[in-house]
């Protein structure tokens, strides 16, 4: 949904989707199901596993960068859905910032 604005919708997923983010779990997902048939493939799972956490941050970090920005350009009628929004994704996207810098943690809390 959020793709377009932020440039990531250039793969065709298959399904009718173009999220490249959703692309690329997909693959992981499915390597991931290849590499679990065998062992001796510790590595490459973590690997699998470390790469899809990291794209499970994009859609949050995403919506709250986008709400961010509807906030700061709504009108006063819209401006609290604006911001309910954008507290539903940058609740999830602030321990991943926190983890990174704290300060800037506390800046998006704040606002």
């Amino acid at each position: 949904k959020r793709s377009k604005n932020f440039g990531t919708n250039t793969c065709n997923v298959g399904n009718g989707g173009v999220s490249c983010v959703n692309k690329h779990l997909i693959d992981r997902t499915n390597n991931l199901k290849v590499l679990m048939q065998s062992e001796g493939n510790s590595a490459e799972i973590l690997k699998d596993v470390k790469c899809m956490r990291a794209l499970l941050k994009v859609g949050p970090i995403q919506g709250c960068l986008e709400y961010a920005y509807k906030s700061s350009v709504a009108s006063a009628a819209d401006l609290p859905v604006q911001k309910a929004e954008g507290w539903a994704f940058c609740g999830a996207a602030l321990p991943f910032l926190h983890e990174v810098d704290q300060a800037a943690a506390a800046n998006v809390k704040a606002e």
